[in-house]
This record gives structure tokens, sequence and C-alpha cells, in this order.
């Protein structure tokens, strides 16, 4: 059924091309017509009629002829879509409402097979980390095991999902213009000190939430901080890389043996002891401080109230409380009630880790790994303020860097975006400065007002009226730096 709706609708365009389009041999040779052959599947790209929506994937073998190889295609799970350059006029093969699938997608065998890659070296890496680092698993506490396979999964499901989110066009533009922007010549070492200015500044030092909000500061610093420190603690502890043991001929002092190299000794009833035998004790009241902090914002600004969501932001908060308790539980028991309960408490809190770990890839804390990749952009705006400076196709002006806005062009075409102005000297709308876009919709908004309501008609050679600004200017207004930087009268 499908192959017989699609055969008609090529008949129909080939009758309107006419019989040098009659057969496929013909479309092949069209201009901007490609096969590509992958695996068991062909994609047909017919080129640039408006953009439709078209099988992308046909079963193989791809035989000369275009009606035998429409009823050997299979149903793909995968769209695409075609831009016909044979006819402008060519009538679209497939309508935008009718979607098709494929059992295995050319596009899939692109995306997905580098992520994979990535997430399993990732992964595989941190194993042979694991046994190197326990001495062959010597020091590997058989009881964290679970704790082990839970951040071995994370890890690949981090990896996979950070793979796939540089290959979005904007994040895979930002990615390489930001590399290349720290690693141009003769700026490499002051790019250096800059970077590290800005991972204690901004990274540790939470600046760009503070600057928003110093309760919402506050907040991410006390949940961040308790974090960190908990790891810090406890992946070298569950992978054997780091413990602690008595030494010999002297019970009083204990000894940290790191990757099986004797690191440094202590006091066991010393200060230092006490505060590192009792780490995640401390990062639990940080983390607990900061979800209280987060939820009575939650609770009481109208705001954050309306467009919150459960899973991307009460689950995060739960299960950092919940891991934070069930922790502290461990420690009241084994300390205090002589260890009642504590076979219960220790699998309840090994079910929290763990499903920390397991959702760690899919909801909100995957921003963690997301955020150092915004120093990158800091560069490529550094470079921007210096760089060449783009003026609006209709006023003059300078508004932006012309990197950004040629960047800004081919991430839009990427993505399928085309505002391209035809028949005009413009040749496309990112070269319009803001305030001639807000000029020239309010004028194409009276134009038609005019035209359904009438008014007076501009007289011929009135010079092009120009809108002007009337907000506060730089210094003048609540602007941030961010806005301060890019404000443009």
């Amino acid at each position: 059924m499908v192959a017989r709706q699609l055969e008609r609708r090529v008949e129909a365009a080939q009758d309107f091309l006419g019989g040098d389009h009659a057969d496929a041999a013909a479309i092949r040779g069209a201009r901007d017509t490609r096969i590509d052959v992958v695996h068991e599947c062909v994609e047909l790209d017919l080129g640039a009629c408006p953009p439709t929506t078209i099988p992308s994937e046909i079963s193989m073998p791809f035989g000369g002829d275009l009606g035998h190889t429409l009823e050997k295609m299979t149903v793909c799970r995968s769209t695409a879509e075609a831009r016909c350059d044979i006819d402008s006029g060519v009538p679209t093969f497939v309508e935008m409402s009718e979607r098709w699938s494929c059992d295995v997608c050319f596009s899939c065998h692109a995306v997905v097979i580098g992520p994979v890659t990535w997430g399993l070296g990732t992964t595989l890496a941190l194993s042979v980390l694991i046994l190197v680092g326990s001495r062959k698993l010597a020091h590997f506490d058989a009881a964290l095991v679970g704790y082990t396979f839970s951040v071995l999964f994370a890890t690949f499901g981090l990896t996979y999902r950070y793979a796939m989110w540089l290959q979005r066009p904007p994040t895979a533009m930002y990615w390489r213009r930001g590399w290349q922007a720290f690693f141009r010549r003769g700026w490499r070492l002051r790019n250096t000190g800059t970077w590290v200015q800005r991972v204690g500044v901004d990274v540790l030092g939470n600046r760009f939430i503070f600057a928003r909000d110093r309760l919402r500061g506050l907040t991410h610093m006390l949940i961040m901080w308790g974090c960190l420190i908990a790891v810090a603690i406890t992946f070298p502890l569950v992978f054997g890389w780091l413990h602690f043991r008595p030494v010999a001929g002297d019970l009083s002092l204990y000894e940290a043996v790191a990757f099986g190299f004797p690191a440094f000794r202590f006091p066991h009833d010393s200060a230092i002891a006490f505060f590192l035998f009792h780490g995640l004790v401390w990062s639990s009241f940080l983390v607990i401080a900061g979800v209280m902090l987060a939820v009575r914002r939650r609770m009481r600004e109208e705001g954050a109230a309306a467009v919150q969501r459960f899973a991307e932001d009460f689950m995060p908060l739960i299960l950092l409380f919940a891991v934070s308790l069930t922790g502290l539980m461990l420690t009241a028991s084994y300390t205090w009630m002589k260890g009642y309960a504590y076979t219960f408490i220790a699998i309840l809190h090994a079910i929290t880790v763990i499903g920390t770990f397991l959702w760690l890839p899919f909801g909100k804390f995957f921003h963690i790994f997301q955020r150092p990749a915004q120093l990158g952009v800091g560069f490529y705006k550094d470079v921007a303020r210096t760089a060449e400076q783009a003026h609006c196709r209709r006023c003059g002006h300078a508004f932006s860097s012309r990197m950004h806005i040629e960047d800004l062009i081919e991430v839009e075409r990427q993505l399928g975006y085309t505002y391209e102005i035809l028949g005009g000297t413009d040749d496309h709308y990112q070269w319009i400065c803001p305030r001639c876009r807000r000029a020239s919709l309010t004028m194409a908004q009276g134009a038609l007002w005019r035209g359904r309501r009438g008014g007076i008609p501009i007289q011929d050679g009135r010079p092009l009226p120009m809108p002007v600004h009337a907000n506060q200017g730089r210094g003048q207004g609540p602007l941030g730096d961010e806005d301060a930087d890019n404000f443009y009268p």
C-alpha cells in the first residue's frame, strides 16, 4: 500500500516533468540529486521542491528501475526531508502530514555509532582504571560492587548523551569555535590564565547564579559543594583507589594508601581523622541545607512554581535529600544506636545512591557536565568583541560580530530554517539588526492596517523611516553584564 501510494506520486511528478525525467537514471543525473547506499538501505534524495518528507530508506538491491525499488521498500522509524532542484514547480511526492518509518535507519547509523563508541570506550577506560588502581581488585570491597556497576552505567549514559549533544548543530558550532578561540596563536598563555580564573569564579564560585539572586546562588553552592565533597570521598573508596589501614607497630596511627602506595599518616584521634572520616556527614549537611532552600524557593516564588515540573525540578531534590538522609541514618545507627537496623538502612541507602546514578544521565543533573562547555562560549565572545563587526543591511549600524552572524546563518541552514530574503539586497534576515527588525514588523503591520481600514499613504520620495530607541541607554538602566555587552541602541 505504501509503495503504491509513493509510486503514484512519483509517476505524477514524472508526468509533470516530461520524458526527460521519466526514469530513475534520469532522476539520478539531475542537479542536486544523490543516492547514498548504507548497509542494506538507500537514501533517495530527490533534491528542492518545498521541503517534504519521503521514505528515506529503501531496501537493497537498488535496481535501475524506480518502480522495482519501490516494491522493495521497507518500513522505517526515521524520516528524511527532501528538496527538489530538478524543477521548482514539481509537486511534492509525499504530503507533509505523512510519515514513514524503517528497520535500519540511514541517519541512525551516522548519529548513534559515534556516541555509542565513545560511551563504550569511556566505560572500558574507567573499568581498566578500577582494575589497575585497586591492584587487580586486591583493595576492592566486594560489598560495594553495586555502586561500581551503577557508576559504570552512568559513565556510559553520560558519555553517550554528551556525544549526542555535541552533534547538535548549535552545540557543535560553539564547541568548535570555542576550542579555536582558546588555541588561537598569540593568546594561548593568556587564555590559560583566563580559563583558570573563570573556572574559579564562574564554575566553583557560582558567580553566574549569584548575579541572578543571592539566595539562589547560596542554594546552588551548598548543593554543588556538598555533592563534590561526597564524590571526591566516595569514588576513590568505592573503586579501591584509596583505603586506610593501621600502621604496623603503632596502632595509634592510620595510614592512607592511594593506588597501592602509602600516602600519609595521621593519629586516629586527631582533628584530621575526625574531619576526614566524617567527610560524608559534612557533605550531607550541606546538601540537605541546599535542598531545603531550593524547596522553599519553589514553594514561595510564583514564577518558579509556574514552570516547574516534577521530573526536572523536584525529582533531583528528592533524590539528593534521600541519599543524604539515609547516609546520616547510617552514621547515627553505628555511632549512637549500637548498629540498630544498620542492615536495613544500608540497603535503603544503596538503593537511593544506585537509583541516583542510574537516573543521572537522563535528568537535570546532566547540566553538571554541560556547564563547563560554557567556558568555551566565553572565549568565543572574547574573539567576537575584537573581530570584524557585522553591519545592518538596512541602517548600516554595527550590531554584532560578523563571525557570529555567519555562524548563526550556517546553524539555521543546518537545522532547516530558511530566512533568506528573496528579491532584496539584504540576503538574509540575520543581517538585519534587532532595531530594524522591530521597525520592519511595525511598518508591515501598519501597511496591513492601512490596506484594511484606509489611511494616509506614504508620499513618494519620503526618506526611509528609521526607528528611534526610547529605552535606557548604556549605564542608564538596570542592565546586567550580559545585556550591557550586547546592547545596541
